[in-house]
């Protein structure tokens, strides 16, 4: 797959071509500290390291970090940033990169394109010395610095440390004049939302032209709006309706054991109307018919009230 024009390294024997989720692999920095070591230790041994270190990220973090991999390094060429000077990057060179995308990135972004540049170094085993003061005010001003459609992006985290992102729908069918808040949470694999809205923002960068969050470059080079339409062209599928897109999200949740009043609220129906179109009664009510039911269990001890 080609290259975004906006987004087109310069070529380098250190960055072949590959997919993104390759990126954090493939490309390689002018020194490895491992492979100049004087312990007595196998080119094997060296290659178990970088195995296991690996698998550490999951394949819809690989995606995401191969986006901020190249982000980084487009930036070093138009600086003329030399190899040497890319890995162990200088907290000075890390921040001139955060600066020059504050304005133009959402914040949650620009941490992500930083975490990838940090998990780069821990891959190949290059010390990642960084001034965390001076980042954590580069993010912090990065943020106030956001875009305005950016803004409408907002991430949280629970008294667990749960994580969960929301963007607001300025008009829906239901509320067309205020509105409505749609949330998620990373996911496993290719379905993964995270991954994809940080893929489309590095690929497409709608925010820092104010267009439409969810805008994608036409091969005219204009950002466009992105309808099914276009999504059934690219994905190479046939799109069912949006109502149909819920009903089967709503479908999948319910199966993997999601009370019916949480998935109502998930998705913002105001009554259970939506259980009238649902399939598949058997597999959903399953966690519920069980003799000893867990799910029923705790679903009773926080609905029903203790006898008195």
């Amino acid at each position: 797959m080609p290259y975004n024009k906006n987004l087109q390294p310069l070529p380098s024997a250190f960055r072949p071509h590959c997919l993104a989720r390759e990126r954090l692999l493939l490309w390689l920095p002018l020194y490895t500290p491992r492979n100049e070591s004087r312990l007595p230790l196998l080119q094997t041994d060296l290659q178990r390291v970088f195995t296991v270190i690996s698998h550490a990220y999951a394949p819809s973090t690989l995606e995401t970090y191969g986006s901020g991999l190249l982000v980084f390094h487009v930036f070093c060429d138009q600086k003329g940033v030399l190899e040497s000077q890319r890995a162990p990057a200088s907290t000075l060179l890390l921040s001139a990169f955060v600066a020059a995308m504050a304005g133009s990135y959402s914040g949650d972004a620009i941490a992500n394109y930083m975490a990838a540049v940090h998990a780069w170094h821990v891959l190949h085993g290059i010390e990642w010395a960084i001034d965390k003061d001076q980042l954590r005010a580069l993010y912090k001003g990065s943020n106030r610095l956001a875009p305005p459609a950016s803004k409408h992006i907002s991430v949280t985290h629970d008294r667990n440390q749960l994580k969960t992102t929301s963007f607001h729908l300025p008009s829906t069918k239901c509320s067309p004049i205020e509105g409505e808040d749609v949330s998620w949470a990373k996911q496993d694999g290719l379905t993964d939302p995270e991954a994809a809205l940080d893929h489309h923002l590095a690929v497409n960068n709608p925010l820092s032209s104010g267009e439409a969050l969810f805008s994608y470059t036409h091969t005219d080079g204009k950002l466009k709006a992105f309808n099914s339409e276009k999504f059934s062209q690219v994905a190479g599928v046939d799109v069912p309706p949006a109502h149909g897109i819920r009903i089967g999200s709503v479908l999948e949740y319910l199966l993997r054991g999601m009370p019916f009043i949480v998935m109502q609220v998930k998705g913002r129906w105001a009554g259970p109307s939506f259980t009238k179109y649902l399939r598949q009664h058997a597999e959903v009510l399953a966690p519920y018919m069980q003799a000893n039911s867990v799910v029923l269990a705790d679903f009773t001890r926080i609905a029903m009230p203790p006898v008195r």
